[in-house]
């Protein structure tokens, strides 16, 4: 990696360090401590409030690198690549297939925050895979939430792969168990080559899928992924809005504490 890249260097050296990393990345993925120092600087591009483009990187990388909320108010949008942090905006780590790469981040996230003296509120995303309910690494979402946990997440959730039939299971299990705000953004249900979008659900289909959700008391924040687009946001937002949003129970307070004193013990 060019050593004489900066922060100070604007969105082009950010656009440059950013890709070098994931591109270095890539071949150190059994190389904690390497992929640990490039996710830290990906943090350090984050929060260097200079920017204000988004650096793009590949898609699908987005369990290497950490990801903001847009600074737009009152909209939400998740991206994929590095953005400009504006102050108090939470540090997201989403799209989790292996969680060890999730707790290299968040590792690389703890870091930076120490160095720099001041701690953002930390949202965490994992992904299901498929109708067997775990991650691509083989863990089910109680393991995934215990192994996460330490980080003290303000949010914890899980997005990508399957589509609200298929992810509901697992977001109604993620709500029993977590001791912190859940979120959710399913894809707009499994790819379909012949669906003129890719993705079948519709925002008159999707909507109300997720409003059950909602009105169960299960979610936070609500969104959507792959296949969505604005007019999918819009009517989830519209779906919900009267919902009242999940309360964290005491019962899942609980079986946290246990986790970690459980972990503690082994430790």
């Amino acid at each position: 990696m060019d050593e004489n890249l900066s922060v100070k260097g604007g969105q082009g050296d950010a656009r440059i360090a950013s890709l070098n990393a994931l591109a270095v990345a890539k071949e150190h993925l059994g190389d904690l401590d390497r992929l640990k120092n490039f996710v830290k600087l990906t943090v350090l591009i984050a929060t260097t409030e200079q920017f204000t483009e988004h650096a793009p990187v590949a898609d699908g990388a987005s369990d290497l690198f950490v990801q903001i909320f847009s600074r737009d108010p009152g909209h939400v949008r998740l991206v994929y690549g590095v953005q400009s942090l504006p102050v108090g905006a939470p540090v997201i780590v989403e799209t989790i297939f292996d969680t060890l790469n999730a707790k290299a981040a968040i590792w690389a996230i703890a870091e930076i925050f120490e160095e720099r003296g001041c701690k953002l509120p930390v949202i965490v995303s994992g992904t299901i895979t498929d109708l067997s309910g775990r991650t691509l690494t083989g863990q089910t979402v109680e393991a995934f939430l215990t192994s996460i946990l330490h980080a003290e997440p303000l949010v914890v959730g899980l997005n990508c792969a399957l589509g609200p039939m298929e992810m509901r299971p697992y977001v109604e299990e993620m709500a029993r168990l977590a001791p912190c705000y859940v979120s959710a953004y399913p894809n707009a249900g499994l790819p379909d080559p012949l669906s003129p979008t890719g993705f079948p659900e519709t925002p008159e289909s999707m909507a109300p899928l997720l409003r059950d959700w909602a009105s169960n008391g299960w979610l936070n924040i609500v969104g959507g992924c792959c296949g969505t687009t604005p007019a999918h946001i819009r009517a989830i937002a519209a779906a919900v809005r009267d919902c009242p949003p999940r309360i964290i129970s005491s019962e899942a307070m609980g079986r946290a504490r246990d986790a970690e004193s459980s972990l503690q013990t082994v430790a």
